[in-house]
């Protein structure tokens, strides 16, 4: 039998590593920016306000992070170039467009992100994602 992300990582304590919770597009976008890479991120759609919240746990060349905007968005990081992303939502859809190529993202189907593809997404409202991000040089040892 098949485990949801939320399943998987029920033991796991995200909120000690809680690294924002804001309102505020600018530092939603500069902090999650530090973890992953710096991006565009716009409110999309009837939205007006975020809600947004990020947990942060590192392992190493490794981390795990929860992740919601609570507001429809588009993010736009082009390339992550050091490092390859597993989106695990769990909840809400994105569609990921990878390359060129769209894939939906949601709590019964994961994203993978290559460290050199152009990347960009939007994703929904309820959108919240637990995001696997594995440096390059642990995947190339």
């Amino acid at each position: 039998m098949s485990r949801t992300p939320q399943q998987a990582f029920a033991g796991l304590d995200f909120s000690s590593g809680r690294l924002f919770h804001t309102e505020d597009l600018d530092e939603a976008r500069i902090l999650c920016g530090r973890v992953f890479n710096p991006h565009d991120l716009q409110i999309t759609g009837q939205a007006s306000r975020l809600r947004s919240q990020m947990d942060h746990l590192r392992l190493g060349r490794i981390s795990l992070n929860r992740l919601t905007w609570g507001a429809p968005v588009r993010v736009d990081p082009d390339r992550l170039a050091t490092y390859y992303l597993v989106s695990m939502p769990v909840r809400g859809r994105a569609q990921f467009n990878l390359g060129g190529e769209l894939t939906q993202v949601s709590p019964h189907c994961v994203g993978i992100v290559n460290a050199a593809q152009r990347f960009r997404f939007d994703a929904s409202e309820g959108f919240e994602q637990i995001a696997l991000r594995i440096e390059r040089s642990a995947i190339d040892a």
